[in-house]
């Protein structure tokens, strides 16, 4: 399956970079910029070696804790913008920077 589009021009290297709302104007240091953006997005990952959940043998959550993690990191991320102020994640870690 082909995941681009098939014009040429729908894609282009001076397009700007949206991370959650922040968006990036590209450039040579667009790079920095974004990875600050995505490091300000909450990440929760799986979980594992913990004590059996009663009445299973599940002592990791892989396979079946995907969606209770991205509903997490969805309810978290809107709760950090919400406290924060709004805006997109470069907008929430600027705050936070300045609030250090």
């Amino acid at each position: 399956a082909r995941f681009l589009p098939e014009s040429s021009d729908a894609v282009q290297p001076d397009s700007p970079i949206h991370v959650l709302g922040a968006v990036v104007e590209a450039s040579a240091e667009a790079t920095a910029e974004v990875q600050a953006c995505v490091r300000a997005c909450l990440w929760f990952t799986y979980r594992q070696h913990f004590e059996p959940i009663p009445g299973t043998v599940f002592t990791s959550d892989a396979g079946w804790g995907c969606m209770m993690r991205s509903g997490q990191m969805i309810l978290a991320q809107a709760l950090l913008r919400l406290s924060a102020g709004g805006g997109g994640a470069g907008a929430s870690l600027e705050r936070r920077e300045a609030a250090t």
